[in-house]
């Protein structure tokens, strides 16, 4: 077994965090909003995994062009 990431217990928080405002926007009658910000947060999401597996690949030009999209989409949904 692999050691665990260096932002593992940030991702978990804001996983449990995201987890909790989709419960609220349902609870609370708003889950069309609760789907727009689960669809936004997804899309810049997939540009950092992405970003962060090639990093760990160490294939740089790659992890750089992805950060890139990340933070691309990032601003754009944000």
């Amino acid at each position: 077994s692999s050691p665990p990431l260096k932002d593992y217990t940030p991702m978990l928080l804001h996983h449990l965090a995201t987890l909790l405002l989709l419960a609220l926007s349902w609870s609370f009658n708003h889950v069309r909003i609760g789907v727009l910000v689960a669809n936004l947060h997804d899309l810049a999401d997939f540009f950092l995994d992405l970003a962060k597996f090639f990093n760990t690949l160490q294939l740089h030009p790659w992890n750089y062009a992805c950060f890139a999209g990340f933070l691309g989409s990032w601003i754009l949904t944000r």
